[in-house]
This record gives structure tokens, C-alpha cells and sequence, in this order.
């Protein structure tokens, strides 16, 4: 198989298929020789696929345009709920959003997923419940005037080279699952604020 999956950052002249499912996730993920011995585009592959199904699933929302090899980026129904989007795109990021869920690939040698707050020209309001977040999710940094925070951050996952792409599948739906539960404790916890 010579095709790499549908990735917005990989621009080797390749046409990229459209369409993924679960049924062909493993099929599509990479050529034979794994990206040709890069692991990082390899990795990057697999997470970007795993996002796409979530995402077609409605259960997740990429940013395409936040994502890079590194950084599959997206959002959810919930955590929008919790931080809305601010008038204007001014975050970390560039955008209107002050958070992202990340799925980080370490150079194609470990995987990881976290909640990244950005602080960068956030309202007032905004900044107000990113606070909250943190009272009841400390971040491991704790700065005054902080630029970024992340109050989620799963284990970092080694990736060994003679995995199998169900192996690290399943890694991601791991990780995933924490995010679910972190996210679940999340929207349980500022509930409570709110009461």
C-alpha cells in the first residue's frame, strides 16, 4: 500500500484518501515501509486517523489548521460548552478558542494526550473559568501570569518500532478513554460551581 492517510501537513505529492473508517484504519495507515522508515509521519498517520474516525463520529471536532505532525488538535461539544469561544482569534493558537485536546507525537517514539489552555489575550471571562479549571485540575505548572496550562495530561506511551498499528490503536483508545473520564469529571465538577 503506498497511500498515506489523510493528513493536511503531509505534502508529498501523494494523493491522500478522504475517506477513513474503522474497517480500514490499519489498511490505509501507511506504505509498507512505514512512511519510509519515518517513524514521526508513521505516528502521525495513525493519530491523525484515529481523530478522523472520533471526528466522524461526531465525537470530536479537528482543527485542521492547528494541526501539525507533532499536534493532532481538536475540540469537543463539552469542553466548548465549559470554555466558549472569545470574540476574537487572538489564542496561543491563533484562534477564537482558548483550548485544545492535543494527541502529541514524541518523534514517532511515545504518544500522549492532554487539555492545552492558552492565556494569551483570553477575556476576562474566559480566563475567570480556566481558573476554576485549575482549582479543581491543577496544572503541574502554576504560574501567576501563565501563557499555557495543561490540567490533563495522560501517561506518555513508549512506541516501539515493531508495534503493530492495532497496538498503538489501542494506546490511542486508551488515552481517549482517560480524556472522556477527565472530561466527564470536568463538566461534573464546574456543574457544581454553577449550583
Amino acid at each position: 500500500m503506498d497511500e498515506l492517510l489523510h493528513i493536511g501537513f503531509v505534502n508529498d505529492g501523494r494523493e491522500i484518501p478522504d475517506e477513513i473508517t474503522e474497517e480500514n484504519i490499519t489498511a490505509v495507515a501507511v506504505s509498507s515501509e512505514k512512511a519510509n522508515g519515518n517513524r514521526s509521519a508513521y505516528l502521525a498517520a495513525l493519530n491523525m486517523s484515529f481523530a478522523n474516525i472520533k471526528d466522524a463520529a461526531g465525537e470530536i471536532h479537528i482543527a485542521p489548521d492547528s494541526c501539525t505532525r507533532k499536534y493532532v488538535r481538536f475540540t469537543s461539544d463539552a469542553m466548548s460548552k465549559i470554555l466558549p469561544d472569545a470574540p476574537e482569534a487572538a489564542s496561543g493558537w491563533g484562534t477564537r478558542n482558548h483550548y485544545f485536546y492535543e494527541i502529541i507525537n514524541n518523534a514517532g517514539k511515545a504518544v500522549y494526550m492532554q487539555l492545552a489552555l492558552s492565556a494569551k489575550n483570553i477575556p476576562d471571562d474566559l480566563k475567570e473559568i480556566c481558573e476554576k479549571i485549575n482549582e479543581h485540575f491543577p496544572s503541574k505548572q502554576q504560574k501567576v501570569n501563565w501563557q499555557w496550562r495543561c490540567p490533563f495530561i495522560t501517561s506518555h506511551v513508549s512506541i516501539r518500532e515493531d508495534m503493530s498499528d492495532e497496538d498503538i490503536i489501542q494506546i490511542l483508545s486508551d488515552q481517549y478513554a482517560q480524556l472522556q473520564e477527565f472530561e466527564k469529571k470536568l463538566v461534573e465538577a464546574m456543574n457544581e460551581e454553577e449550583q
